[in-house]
């Protein structure tokens, strides 16, 4: 039997064709694509048909209705100020749930209930509020009332996640402002994974990125920055409670990249002297935590 160039072609291409059908299908559809179609122009291959029998089984609809979650009530509430402030207590709990009908999966979850449960939030309106995209009020810090500008390159070396090229250690500071001051810093990705970078203790608002002012979704209060691939977002912040009031101690910067922070990808900040280390005393119980 002889076969010119373009019928071995053919030929390969059927046989490849073969190949990425499923194991228990490839025979039948070869066999249809040869014999089945004798009425077929030459050169074409017909569409392969399958029985349903040879179908993967197709994944049944939801059976059961949307199991809607509780209201929570708040602990306690505040009703002075500008708008009234609620403190609601979640707990993480080990609870069995029916992720898949007639199996129990346990989970971690918000108060023992998936999904977890629901906030309502309270907002006050005023006669100025007309026509505002937002109620929230923002008083734009000042970056010329910054005592400084401290820069931080979060960066890979090896195996290891670095901040400054340094890993993490608990008995080091890498900043020290005092209560009260305004300061400016640089985040900087130096390329190969993008960073979620948060920030504890303090609100900050975001400067610019890159020299691009920052989108209107980040121009709020914020505690976690995007920094991309060859980023710098400068973000500013004053060191105290928007109350007017300022504490003191020792408090987290990382990556939430839960392998980059696991591997050294975090530091600390002092905020006045001689704070006391947050290793140095057991945690307390929420209802005995006061709300910063």
């Amino acid at each position: 039997m002889k076969l010119n160039r373009r019928e071995a072609v053919k030929l390969g291409l059927m046989g490849v064709g073969g190949l990425l059908l499923p194991f228990d299908s490839s025979k039948s559809a070869l066999a249809q694509t040869i014999s089945d179609c004798p009425e077929c122009p030459r050169g074409e291959i017909p569409p392969p048909t399958f029985s349903q029998e040879e179908l993967s089984h197709q994944i049944p609809r939801f059976q059961y209705p949307f199991k809607k979650p509780p209201l929570l009530k708040p602990i306690r509430s505040y009703e002075n100020g500008e708008r009234p402030l609620d403190c609601y207590e979640i707990t993480m709990k080990k609870t069995p749930v029916d992720i898949i009908p007639g199996f129990k999966t346990k989970i971690w979850s918000y108060n023992g209930t998936l999904p977890g449960p629901v906030i309502r939030q309270r907002g006050g309106f005023r006669d100025e509020d007309q026509g505002r995209d937002s109620l929230v009020r923002i008083k734009r810090l000042d970056p010329a009332q910054a005592v400084t500008t401290r820069k931080f390159r979060f960066q890979r070396s090896s195996t290891q996640w670095l901040i400054n090229n340094k890993s993490w250690n608990k008995n080091r500071v890498d900043a020290n402002p005092q209560p009260g001051d305004i300061e400016i810093w640089e985040l900087t990705n130096n390329g190969g994974w993008m960073h979620p970078v948060h920030i504890h203790f303090v609100d900050w608002q975001i400067l610019d990125r890159n020299g691009r002012k920052p989108r209107a979704y980040e121009r709020g209060w914020k505690d976690v920055f995007r920094v991309d691939h060859f980023e710098t977002v400068r973000v500013i912040a004053e060191f105290g409670r928007r109350s007017g009031d300022y504490l003191q101690g020792r408090f987290m910067m990382h990556c939430h990249n839960l392998v980059h922070e696991d591997h050294s990808m975090m530091t600390q900040f002092e905020v006045g002297q001689n704070a006391p280390s947050p290793c140095s005393a057991p945690p307390l119980p929420i209802s005995e935590i006061t709300p910063l």
